[in-house]
């Protein structure tokens, strides 16, 4: 059996995570539509994208600096919990 180090294993399941994101993200931002309204959804949050997986911490991409703020005070908890039930796992958001 081969001898994998701590820092391989974190790295796959860091890959598996953003493996799992990207294959479903399309289901995350439905559910956040259907919590924050298709107004809402199609003026800030439709405009998010998935960058990466950092341990269960989820880095997301804004396209300026007031989408990201506007989305992180009134949203964050949203995309945390609707993040974290599809992946089954507590996850952090960073925007």
């Amino acid at each position: 059996m081969p001898h994998t180090s701590p820092l391989s294993h974190d790295t796959h399941c860091e890959s598996n995570l953003a493996l799992r994101l990207q294959s479903g993200w399309q289901q995350i931002m439905q559910a956040l539509e259907q919590k924050a309204g298709q107004a809402t959804y199609h003026s800030w949050l439709s405009r998010l994208s998935f960058g990466h997986a950092e341990g269960a911490d989820i880095i997301l991409h804004a396209p300026s600096r007031l989408v990201k703020e506007w989305i992180s005070s009134h949203h964050h908890a949203d995309l945390r919990a609707i993040i974290s039930q599809h992946l089954n796992q507590q996850v952090s958001i960073t925007l």
